[in-house]
């Protein structure tokens, strides 16, 4: 079972699932599947890490720009990259790469494994800004932009996965088969159990259908 959110997948608008994840990284990949659905508020999160202080990194699920929009704040311009957005009421897979050690790098996404085209909305200036909020799965911290859909296997990576890493991810292998530098996984199988940080604050969110993923002993989740 994955967990939905929003009050079509869930519960209401203020569903999210509150980590227990708080650091930053030059080099991060993120994963997460995302079953997206009616419902939610027109800019939905997919992820936001922010509570208490302003935003530092999330990834938006544009609906009136039918694209999805990763976000990095800077000193100066924050930067800001979007891919076209999936289709609706299937589980897709979604990658996401970025090096914030040179402004000039942008974030690259994945579908299902595969790469996919890059429209640069902002290029950054100045320096990477960092919080010590934590990471909200499927909203942001004061719960005002709920995202309509299911989401599940999120995971976080201190350094930028291979390609082939993707494919294997996308194709449904489970993020725990690559374990150098996974610093964050929330499998979100029935509640919001982090295997590596323990376990999250669920508000709202609802059990629904999980995607299949193989786990690393070789056994299918569904």
């Amino acid at each position: 079972m994955a967990l939905g959110f929003g009050s079509t997948e869930g519960s209401g608008s203020g569903d999210r699932v509150t980590t227990a994840f708080t650091a930053h990284a030059t080099q991060r990949s993120y994963g997460v599947w995302i079953y997206p659905s009616d419902g939610g508020d027109s800019i939905k999160r997919v992820f936001e890490k922010r509570t208490n202080s302003g935003q530092v990194e999330l990834v938006i699920y544009n609906t009136s720009q039918f694209r999805i929009e990763y976000e990095r704040q800077w000193s100066g311009l924050r930067g800001r990259w979007s891919t076209p957005s999936f289709v609706a009421d299937a589980w897709t897979h979604l990658g996401i790469t970025y090096d914030s050690s040179n402004s000039s790098n942008d974030a690259v996404f994945y579908k299902n494994g595969t790469a996919q085209p890059v429209t640069v909305l902002n290029v950054p200036t100045g320096a990477a800004e960092n919080n010590t909020d934590p990471y909200i799965i499927g909203n942001r911290g004061d719960g005002t932009r709920t995202f309509g859909a299911r989401l599940a296997e999120f995971a976080i990576w201190d350094r930028i996965l291979t390609p082939d890493e993707w494919i294997s991810i996308g194709r449904g292998l489970s993020p725990v088969c690559y374990p150098k530098d996974l610093r964050c996984y929330v499998p979100m199988i029935r509640d919001g159990l982090d295997l590596i940080n323990g376990v999250c604050t669920v508000t709202g969110a609802s059990p629904r259908t999980h995607p299949p993923v193989m786990s690393r002993r070789g056994v299918w989740i569904e």
